[in-house]
């Protein structure tokens, strides 16, 4: 799609008209959600504003800094965990919204110990984590699909998400 239009991926108005073009297939299936399994891209408002979408990502997205700052969002989360010396790396499965790796979260999978020694390299270790966060991925995906087929999630007048009668973590 992108080599069609001479444009490098990262460019958000390519990635629009790509949503587009995704959107109008979508509706032929009147579908009710949208689960991104190992979708690394951004998705445009097309798709979010219209469709409940649940994305996993190979990082805890519930660690928020005092300013606000996610330091695990983002395309390279098992990277920013590692780089930022974490003693232990999850994975987090969130509806997406139009903000890369936004909010609400839905659950964080068990932590994963990290061990800093051992690996021959950085890439190395990296690799071993996204194998290990990506298969805690797998199963967030399948609870969160479930959990919202069986109406455990609520939202409440303020707009804030609940599951199970509970305040959803950063929900």
């Amino acid at each position: 799609f992108y080599a069609e239009r001479d444009k490098p991926i990262p460019d958000m108005e390519t990635r629009r008209a790509y949503d587009a073009e995704a959107y109008k297939l979508i509706q032929k299936f009147n579908a009710d959600l949208i689960i991104l399994a190992g979708y690394v891209w951004a998705v445009t408002e097309i798709v979010v504003d219209n469709y409940m979408v649940v994305n996993t990502h190979p990082a805890d997205l519930s660690v928020v800094r005092e300013d606000g700052f996610r330091p695990f969002a983002g395309a390279d989360g098992v990277g920013n965990t590692l780089r930022d010396k974490s003693p232990v790396i999850c994975s987090s499965a969130h509806l997406a919204t139009s903000q890369v790796d936004g909010w609400p979260v839905l659950f964080t999978s068990p932590d994963i110990p990290i061990d800093y020694n051992g690996f021959a390299d950085f890439a190395e270790m990296r690799k071993f984590y996204l194998l290990a966060v990506n298969e805690h991925s797998r199963l967030l995906t399948a609870k969160s699909l479930y959990d919202i087929a069986m109406c455990f999630f609520a939202v409440d007048g303020t707009g804030a998400l609940h599951h199970k009668g509970q305040p959803a973590p950063l929900g």
